[in-house]
Order: C-alpha cells, then sequence, then structure tokens
C-alpha cells in the first residue's frame, strides 16, 4: 500500500512536530510514535477510519494527541493520500478542499 502526502499536508506535520519539540522531546516522539502508528492502521485497513460529511475523505483522530488527520483512498492504485494533518481547534472542513 502507498502513502502519500498533500505537499500542505507535510507542512501540516512539520508544523505539529516543530510545536512540540519546542515543548518536549519525549512529546516530540510520542506525537511521531502515535503518528506511526496511525500510518501502520490505515495501511493495514484504510476502511478502518470513517468518512466526514461530504463522503469524499475519512477522518482520524489521534488518541493522545489533538489531532485528526484527514485522508482518501484510491482502491483502483491502492493508495492513501494524507490531505491534512490538524489540530482539533481548527475549523472542521480545514483541508477539505485539498486534493
Amino acid at each position: 500500500m502507498t502513502v502519500t502526502y498533500h505537499e500542505d499536508a507535510l507542512i501540516d506535520l512539520q508544523e505539529a512536530i516543530q510545536y512540540y519539540s519546542q515543548v518536549s522531546w519525549k512529546l516530540t516522539a510520542e506525537f511521531e510514535t502515535e503518528f506511526q502508528s496511525f500510518l501502520t492502521t490505515v495501511r493495514t485497513n484504510p476502511f478502518h477510519y470513517h468518512f466526514t460529511k461530504n463522503k469524499r475523505h475519512r477522518r482520524a483522530n489521534l488518541k493522545r494527541f489533538p489531532y485528526r488527520i484527514l485522508y482518501r483512498f484510491n482502491e483502483e492504485t491502492s493508495t492513501i493520500r494524507i490531505l491534512a494533518i490538524c489540530h482539533d481547534k481548527r475549523h472542521p472542513s480545514f483541508g477539505l478542499n485539498r486534493q
């Protein structure tokens, strides 16, 4: 299963890691571990997470950290496209217009 990232999703991830790195290296490592756990789950079962209201994207909530991950799964190419990694305080529609 291939995972690709929208260029802005990579920026989202870098910003989250940068924020936690200013707080604690341990917190940064824990955030990265939880994100890797999400990747493992979504690679194993891309249908595990529920659809957003628009029914075009899926949304995964991290367990410990207040972040949600929006992604799309293309069954034909077996590709998972990470569209956004956003803090829960952002508007619920954040990232939904990304392709």
